[in-house]
């Protein structure tokens, strides 16, 4: 087939996404609804936001086939970006707050399978002494997922008994790493650093991670989190469905 005229398409890479399903749609819409009612009507003016979520980290090193490309002569020429089979990994809990706050990120030991009795102790030992620390007296709200140790009996009766507010299984968008401001940004700016090259150890991995949490600029993380309430507004605007 000849075509004599630009029909201005381009050619994209497929993109990635939560399965939404029709009712998972409808359930994100209704959610990011009552979220942006929270947001809009606070209990105070000055209520802080605190943003959680996990993250897996390797040894490897990490690129960008995409954008990181070698102009060379020989495609033999382009270095190898070395792979291991099964790399070690962490897995990271890490805060921010719309203050533009960091907490120091939390390491899980290896192969721990995090249930409500360990959620709840790490909420009592590291999380909730951080937060009333940075809240200083301030009325907040705690972000979490709909993880099944973050919404079980156990889980919200600590939630509910000990902190000032937080966000129940009951106004959370479920599938939406889209909405979690950790997602877009400070995971992505930490793991661009932290695996820039690739680790030799586990201890040196843990110890970039830690630099970069503690380099991350206050502006940018406050920036992150100012989107959340147009990335809401979003979901509501397309129904629930895919926005990115």
């Amino acid at each position: 087939v000849c075509i004599n005229e630009d029909l201005r398409y381009h050619f994209y890479k497929r993109r990635k996404g939560q399965i939404l399903t029709e009712k998972a749609q409808e359930n994100r819409f209704n959610k990011a609804l009552k979220l942006l009612n929270k947001l809009k009507h606070p209990v105070h003016n000055e209520t802080l936001w605190f943003f959680s979520d996990e993250k897996n980290f390797t040894q490897d090193q990490k690129h960008n086939s995409q954008n990181n490309r070698c102009c060379v002569r020989n495609p033999h020429e382009v270095p190898i970006v070395a792979q291991t089979k099964f790399p070690a990994a962490v897995i990271v809990f890490g805060i921010i707050s719309s203050d533009g706050d960091v907490m120091p990120p939390h390491f899980f030991p290896k192969g721990l399978r995090l249930d409500s009795e360990g959620y709840v102790a790490l909420m009592r030992d590291v999380v909730a002494p951080w937060i009333k620390k940075v809240a200083a007296g301030r009325p907040y709200v705690f972000q979490q997922d709909s993880a099944p140790c973050h919404t079980s009996r156990k889980t919200q009766k600590w939630l509910s008994e000990n902190l000032d507010d937080y966000t129940s299984p009951n106004i959370w968008l479920p599938n939406s790493p889209d909405c979690n401001p950790c997602d877009f940004y400070p995971w992505g700016a930490v793991e661009r650093d932290t695996n820039r090259t690739a680790c030799n150890t586990m201890a040196e991995l843990k110890a970039r991670i830690t630099l970069c949490f503690k380099k991350l600029p206050r502006d940018q993380v406050r920036c992150a989190c100012s989107r959340f309430q147009s990335r809401l507004k979003t979901v509501v605007e397309v129904r629930g469905a895919y926005f990115e």
